[in-house]
C-alpha cells in the first residue's frame, strides 16, 4: 500500500513538473467521495460501539474515512481519506467510554501547502451499564467502571446528592460502587470493599444508623457486606458470613423480630434476600425459602392470609427469589419454573385472571432472572426473552400501550438482566446497553426528553 502510494505522489510530482512547463501552476484538488462512518470502539468495553451516520459530518471537502478509537481515558482517532490526506485528532474522553462528537475537530495536511478541518456533529452514544436497580420512584445503575448513577425522585434525599431535588439525568455519585438496592424512598449501594452506604427517608430506623433521622448523603451504616435491600420501613442486609441482618419497622412482622434503629441478625446460611413493601423473603444455602411479616393477600404463599412474626420455611429447591411492594411474590425453582402468590388484582401473578393466590403457584417455565415491580413483573427466559405481566398504566411492561396484561407476553429479546419499579422498569441487553421503558415523571429513567413511554427505549448519552 505504502508502495502504491509513493508510486502515486511521483506520478502526481511528475504530472505537475510537465504541467508547469507548459501552463501556469493551479491548485490540487484530492480525489475524494462523500461518506464518512465513524465507529467508536472502548479498551473498556471492546464490544460497544456506535456509528455515526454520514450525514451528520460536515467539511470544506468530505472524504471517506474511518475513525477507529481505542482508549480507556483517551480517545485517539486516525481519519484516512481517499488521496494524499490524513489526520490525527486526540481528546479526552469524559468519564468512561463517552466521546461526544460535537468535540471532535480534526486538521488533515493534503500537501505542506493545504489544509482543511472535518467537524462532526453531536452524535449521542449508547449508555452501557452492567448492574441496574429500581426503586418505587427512583433508579440506579453501575457502569463497567464501577461508577454508580442515579436518577428520579430525591425528595427524601435517596439519591445522595446531598440535598433532595428530583434528577432526570444519569447523575454519578461515587465510583467504587459494586452492588446497589433502592427502596421505596431509600436506598443502600455495597462498595467494591464490602463496605454498605445508606441514604434516604429513615422515620423508621430503615437506614440502621441508631436514629431516626432521614439523610440526603451516603453514609457508612455497615461492612462485610454482600447485598442489602429495601422495603417501605424495612430493611434487610446480608453479610459475606450468610448471616441475615435486619432493621427498621417490625409493624407487620417484616423483621421476624421487634422494631429496631441499629442492624440486628435474625438468621444463618442465607444467599439471597428480598424486601417487599411489608415483607421479607430468604433463600438459604439449602435452597429453601423463608418468609416473615404481611400476609393479607397470601404474599408469603403459606396456604392462608395470617401475617407472620416469626420466620418460616414456606417452600424448597429455589434459585432466586422475588418479591413486589404491593403485596406479592415470586419465586424461581432450581429447573426454571416461576411460581407466583399473593395479591392479583392487576393480574400481576401472570394466572390469567385477577384472582388472589395463598398458595404457590406455577406460572411460567424455563426461567433464569424475575424482577417484581409494584403491581407488575418481569421474567428473564433462558434465550434471553424477556416476558411481562401486570399492571400497564404508564407503559412499565413496555408492549406498547397502556393495557395491563392478565398473562405473561413476550416484550423484549437479548436481554441479560431485568429490574422492576413501581411504575417503570429497566433491562440490560447483551451489548451492555440500557433499556427503559414507563413512568419517568420523577425523571427514573433518566431520559431528560421522556416523561413516559410505553415502549421499551434505548438510553443514549
Amino acid at each position: 500500500m505504502k508502495k502504491a502510494i509513493t508510486i502515486f505522489i511521483i506520478l502526481i510530482l511528475f504530472t505537475g513538473f510537465i504541467n508547469s512547463c507548459t501552463k501556469k501552476e493551479e491548485p490540487v484538488t484530492p480525489d475524494v467521495q462523500k461518506t464518512i462512518v465513524a465507529i467508536l470502539t472502548t479498551e473498556a468495553n471492546a464490544k460497544h460501539t456506535q456509528t455515526a451516520i454520514a450525514g451528520q459530518w460536515t467539511s470544506t471537502i468530505t472524504p471517506t474515512s474511518t475513525i477507529t478509537p481505542n482508549a480507556t481515558l483517551t480517545v485517539e482517532a486516525i481519519l484516512t481519506y481517499v488521496g494524499e490526506a490524513g489526520a490525527t485528532q486526540t481528546q479526552v474522553a469524559k468519564e468512561t467510554q463517552t466521546a461526544e462528537a460535537n468535540l471532535w475537530t480534526a486538521t488533515a495536511t493534503i500537501t505542506p501547502t493545504f489544509s482543511f478541518t472535518v467537524t462532526p456533529t453531536n452524535t449521542k452514544i449508547p449508555f452501557y451499564v452492567k448492574e441496574i436497580e429500581c426503586g418505587d420512584y427512583h433508579s440506579f445503575v453501575i457502569n463497567d467502571l464501577n461508577a454508580l448513577f442515579v436518577a428520579g425522585h430525591n425528595m427524601e434525599g435517596q439519591l445522595g446528592m446531598g440535598n433532595t431535588i428530583n434528577v432526570n439525568t444519569w447523575t454519578q455519585v461515587f465510583t467504587d460502587a459494586k452492588e446497589i438496592s433502592a427502596g421505596t424512598f431509600h436506598s443502600f449501594a455495597v462498595k467494591t470493599n464490602g463496605t454498605l452506604w445508606g441514604t434516604g427517608w429513615n422515620i423508621a430506623g430503615q437506614l440502621g444508623t441508631g436514629d431516626e433521622e432521614d439523610r440526603n448523603s451516603w453514609i457508612q451504616v455497615m461492612t462485610n457486606v454482600r447485598e442489602a435491600k429495601g422495603g417501605i420501613f424495612h430493611s434487610l442486609a446480608l453479610k459475606t458470613d450468610g448471616s441475615l441482618w435486619v432493621t427498621g419497622s417490625n409493624n407487620y412482622g417484616q423483621l421476624g423480630t421487634d422494631d429496631k434503629i441499629l442492624w440486628t441478625p435474625i438468621l444463618t446460611g442465607v444467599i439471597a434476600i428480598e424486601a417487599g413493601g411489608a415483607h421479607s423473603l430468604a433463600l438459604k444455602e439449602d435452597k429453601t425459602l423463608w418468609a416473615t411479616g404481611a400476609n393479607e393477600y397470601g404474599q408469603l404463599g403459606k396456604g392462608d392470609t395470617v401475617n407472620s412474626y416469626t420466620w418460616i420455611q414456606v417452600l424448597s429447591d429455589i434459585s432466586a427469589i422475588a418479591a413486589g411492594v404491593e403485596n406479592f411474590s415470586y419465586a424461581l425453582t432450581i429447573d426454571g419454573r416461576l411460581l407466583a402468590t399473593g395479591l392479583n388484582h392487576y393480574g400481576q401473578l401472570g394466572t390469567g385472571n385477577t384472582t388472589n393466590v395463598c398458595s404457590w403457584t406455577q406460572v411460567l417455565t424455563d426461567v433464569v432472572a424475575i424482577a417484581a415491580g409494584g403491581a407488575h413483573g418481569l421474567a428473564l427466559k433462558r434465550d434471553g426473552s424477556l416476558w411481562a405481566v401486570g399492571a400497564n398504566v404508564t407503559g412499565q411492561l413496555g408492549t406498547g400501550n397502556n393495557q395491563s396484561s392478565y398473562n405473561w407476553t413476550q416484550v423484549l429479546s437479548n436481554v441479560s438482566k431485568i429490574s422492576a419499579g413501581y411504575f417503570h422498569s429497566l433491562a440490560i441487553k447483551n451489548d451492555g446497553a440500557l433499556w427503559v421503558t414507563g413512568d419517568s415523571y420523577y425523571g427514573q429513567l433518566g431520559t431528560i426528553d421522556i416523561q413516559y413511554t410505553y415502549s421499551w427505549a434505548q438510553v443514549l448519552q
